[in-house]
């Protein structure tokens, strides 16, 4: 009964599905937020959540910690492929076309808008399309990913999937670190915007 009552507010305000499958994880990130707050019950934890002061607070740190934040650079090659056709199929039926603007939904850390920023500036450079300017949108319910994800800071195993060429033209090393952040001409491209799709 417990249970489906987290399953209920959970998917209703997030969007997420716990299945019974998930039902340990949930248990677990519960239990280790309810002992760091000094709450000894599910129920007592959930009123605190439902209202009272502190509670939208709480509960964005719960969100945090629920979110599956699994991501890498480039992830989901055909996906990249599709989203590279389309921006070549519009520039085509629209000479004229002077933005483009994507959306990166749950974006995690930020490898996502970052390679959707990288793979539009290399194809627009490729298209001669200089004169084309473009945007991603990059939206999360996380706000300590998104803090994470402005940073634009990542280590250097992170950066596997990104070719060496591109690594070179739109990561500049952290001095005295195996780090690289994503330099400013890229950041200034994404927009990074806390948002529950669910509203």
């Amino acid at each position: 009964e417990q249970f489906e009552l987290w399953q209920t507010l959970i998917e209703a305000r997030t969007g997420m599905t716990v299945g019974v499958a998930r039902r340990s994880f949930l248990e677990t990130n519960l239990g280790i937020r309810m002992r760091e707050i000094g709450v000894s019950d599910y129920e007592t934890y959930y009123e605190q959540l439902m209202g009272g002061p502190g509670a939208e607070r709480e509960w964005a740190v719960l969100v945090d910690r629920l979110t599956v934040q699994e991501t890498s650079f480039f992830r989901h090659p055909s996906s990249f492929a599709l989203v590279r056709a389309h921006v070549a199929e519009v520039l085509m039926k629209e000479p004229q076309r002077r933005e483009l603007n994507l959306w990166s939904v749950g974006c995690s850390t930020g490898e996502e808008p970052y390679s959707l920023a990288m793979q539009t500036d290399a194809q627009l450079t490729e298209l001669r399309r200089s004169k084309v300017y473009f945007g991603v949108t990059a939206s999360d319910i996380s706000l300590p990913t998104l803090a994470r994800a402005r940073q634009g800071i990542y280590g250097e195993r992170r950066l596997h999937n990104v070719p060496a060429a591109w690594k070179q033209k739109y990561f500049q090393p952290v001095t005295g670190k195996k780090e690289f952040q994503i330099t400013d001409e890229l950041k200034k491209r994404v927009a990074f915007v806390q948002v529950n799709i669910m509203e």
